[in-house]
């Protein structure tokens, strides 16, 4: 077994989860509805899921 090379961004530190914000908006259109005006519960989730993979690639790729 071959020893790995140290990790160059293991010594950048980190900051706290609570010091970084994601904000996605969208504005809604009939597309997003039903026929009484309500947005679609798969809309909201499709939402939540960008907003969660914005936030990840921040974390982990370092995004500015």
């Amino acid at each position: 077994m071959t020893d790995l090379a140290p990790n160059p961004e293991s010594d950048i530190p980190g900051k706290p989860t609570f010091a970084s914000r994601t904000t996605l908006s969208h504005i809604m259109t009939h597309n997003d509805t039903n026929l009484l005006g309500t947005v679609h519960g798969g809309v909201i989730m499709k939402l939540v899921d960008d907003a969660d993979r914005l936030q990840e690639d921040h974390l982990v790729h370092g995004g500015g």
